[in-house]
């Protein structure tokens, strides 16, 4: 989903989790790692546009939320690696400091 200040890449669920999931890929690690280029900013972001996703659905989501990394490596040389980060960051990480719920 595409909101002017922002975009969600996955939005999933897990039992009974609703998981805003950011995908990051990178070729090489020379100027850090996939999970290093979610930095704070990038963080509110996402939680503003799952602020809105989460004001905009009908019926509200009864459960709770999580924010997830996916951080795709492309150097192996053996194919890409891929790994899962559940819980990269929370709500409290925006910088306003404001729960966005």
């Amino acid at each position: 989903m595409r909101y002017r200040f922002g975009e969600l890449d996955l939005i999933a669920s897990e039992d009974e989790t609703l998981c805003f999931v950011e995908v990051r890929s990178v070729s090489s690690a020379r100027f850090g790692s996939a999970l290093d280029s979610v930095i704070p900013r990038k963080q509110a972001r996402i939680i503003r546009a799952a602020r809105a996703y989460v004001q905009r659905r009908r019926p509200p989501w009864p459960g709770p939320l999580r924010f997830d990394v996916v951080a795709v490596h492309w150097e192996a040389p053996d194919g890409p690696s891929v790994a899962l980060l559940r819980g990269a960051f929370d709500a409290s990480a925006s910088r306003s400091g404001e729960l966005p719920w």
